[in-house]
């Protein structure tokens, strides 16, 4: 007579279902397989803390650096936080933690809220642009330069931007996207410019110190004579938390001075958060 004792079904096959996935488990755990331990070795990779280049009078190549667009919110539409700021990041896919612990080749490139200290994530060497060792020498305006991850897997990630085909995916309201590449090519390469359209003229040439508060740059892109730029319209969910868009676009006003979207900071070590957590009373 059956009762509630008795085993119904394929209890036998659920038995050897239920032990072969504890086996599984235990095989994937011991061989560092499993997803939260993918996910904890890439957050241990991109959030480890660096140091920024150290307070000097200019900015040099081989310094390491942030670029920060001080006057851009550094929140969502609506959202609840106010505090100033972006920061040019990597980030990747949530697809590609089973495959990399490290950002490689082909990572996109966001905008992140200035909410932790310098990490690898976010802090670029500057580098020079025509194969020669310029480490020490002052980075000049108008002079062509390769920005490069401070840290990557086996090969050096630099900032690129390539004007995409027909087919190819587009960036952030369909302006050019900015990824992460191992090639330092053409498209590869950047220059300074003063924020000021009339006195750029003036000012090529001449070295300039790390960004403050009343003094901010253009970055332009050398290929495309457009600017890298904030889309602070695009907000998405990453799985370092939310980050907004970036890409290279020229934002200007009725004046052809470029705004807000377009001006940044390089940080070092002796420019402070406290400095860049509120908006500045300066127009620019």
């Amino acid at each position: 007579m059956y009762n509630s004792n008795v085993r119904l079904g394929n209890w036998m096959e659920d038995i050897a279902l239920s032990e072969e996935e504890v086996k599984l488990y235990i095989t994937k755990r011991e061989r560092e397989d499993l997803l939260v331990q993918h996910t904890r070795k890439v957050f241990a990779n991109v959030f480890r803390e660096v140091q920024l280049a150290k307070p000097g009078d200019f900015i040099t190549f081989g310094s390491s650096v942030q670029l920060r667009a001080p006057d851009m919110p550094g929140f969502r539409p609506q959202s609840k936080h106010k505090n100033y700021g972006v920061v040019l990041a990597g980030t990747m896919n949530e697809r590609d933690i089973d495959k990399v612990h490290h950002f490689f080749d082909g990572c996109c490139l966001v905008c992140s809220p200035v909410l932790t200290p310098p990490c690898v994530r976010n802090t670029f060497v500057i580098k020079s642009a025509d194969c020669q060792n310029r480490d020490g020498h002052n980075l000049k305006f108008g002079q062509e330069f390769l920005l490069q991850l401070i840290e990557s897997g086996e090969e050096p990630l630099y900032v690129r931007a390539e004007t995409p085909c027909v087919d190819a995916p587009h960036g952030p309201l369909g302006h050019n996207p900015v990824r992460l590449s191992n090639r330092a090519d053409c498209y590869s390469k950047w220059k300074v410019l003063y924020w000021d359209p009339n006195m750029r003229f003036e000012t090529e040439g001449a070295p300039f110190p790390p960004s403050t508060r009343l003094d901010r740059v253009v970055i332009g892109h050398v290929m495309t004579g457009l600017c890298l730029a904030v889309e602070y319209s695009e907000w998405y969910l990453t799985i370092f938390g939310p980050d907004c868009g970036i890409s290279v676009h020229t934002y200007a006003d009725v004046h052809k001075r470029e705004t807000a979207e377009c001006l940044w900071m390089f940080v070092t070590d002796n420019i402070s958060s406290e400095n860049a957590d509120c908006p500045d009373s300066k127009q620019v």
